[in-house]
């Protein structure tokens, strides 16, 4: 049976909200820029950016002089972000995989996993093997950031049910929440609207606190574990937005 992350469906009806509505390409400068002040990586640094999506910030990072390889199992956004690439002139390698099966030892500076693309699968082990797989793609001395919807700010500002509307494409996107196994997992039903045509997709992810992804982190060989609440470096604390952990090899 397939997971929900393999319906390809999902991510190309969304693509407007997901990449538009929720996180623009203009607002990657932004984020760009918030990373790398966090983190200092060195110039001309290899970055790999897992679950890149579109290339958002693959190409960004592309446009500072990294050496960039972006990781997504999505052939219509992988597809998006190389004619991207080709329309800058930018040298980008990106790479159609799925997160768990990338493995690339001692090559990166720098991984980033943005915008919550953690804790999709069955078994939190299959998230470890993930953390396990970038320890190892690291350089010594390396550096990962990732960056999703930490468990304390999710409890704090709990919505059941939402709706959003995309004026440019005139698509409606209506949301229902579900907490399950003790706020260890959300299931998601997603309505995707736009004129006669309709559809429902229904998806879970695994939340982590603070605690638990600076636990996951250690397990997987990491050292230094560093938490924030948003990628401008705020403390993850009762005003945290979101869950942003950096940690070193």
């Amino acid at each position: 049976m397939s997971a929900w992350f393999d319906d390809d469906t999902l991510w190309e009806s969304l693509e407007g909200f997901l990449f538009s509505q929720f996180r623009s390409f203009e607002g990657a400068v932004r984020e760009a820029e918030q990373i790398l002040a966090l983190v200092h990586p060195p110039q001309r640094a290899a970055v790999l950016d897992l679950c890149c999506g579109p290339g958002r910030h693959a190409l960004e990072f592309a446009r500072r002089g990294f050496q960039v390889t972006g990781v997504d199992r999505t052939t219509r956004y992988i597809e998006a972000a190389r004619a991207a690439a080709r329309r800058e002139g930018l040298t980008v390698e990106f790479v159609q995989e799925d997160m768990r099966r990338f493995h690339r030892p001692a090559v990166f500076d720098l991984v980033l996993n943005l915008f919550s693309s953690f804790g999709y699968f069955a078994e939190a082990e299959e998230d470890l093997q993930v953390l396990r797989h970038l320890h190892a793609a690291l350089k010594p001395g390396g550096t990962v950031l990732l960056e999703m919807a930490g468990k304390e700010p999710l409890a704090r500002d709990f919505q059941p049910r939402a709706w959003h509307r995309h004026v440019e494409r005139d698509e409606y996107l209506l949301e229902e929440r579900i907490v399950r196994e003790g706020w260890s997992v959300i299931e998601n039903h997603w309505i995707w609207i736009r004129g006669p045509e309709q559809k429902v997709f229904t998806w879970s992810i695994r939340l982590y606190s603070g605690a638990e992804l600076r636990g996951l982190l250690s397990n997987a060989g990491f050292s230094a574990v560093q938490l924030y609440g948003s990628l401008a470096g705020t403390p993850y604390d009762q005003t945290a937005q979101r869950l942003v952990a950096v940690a070193t090899k």
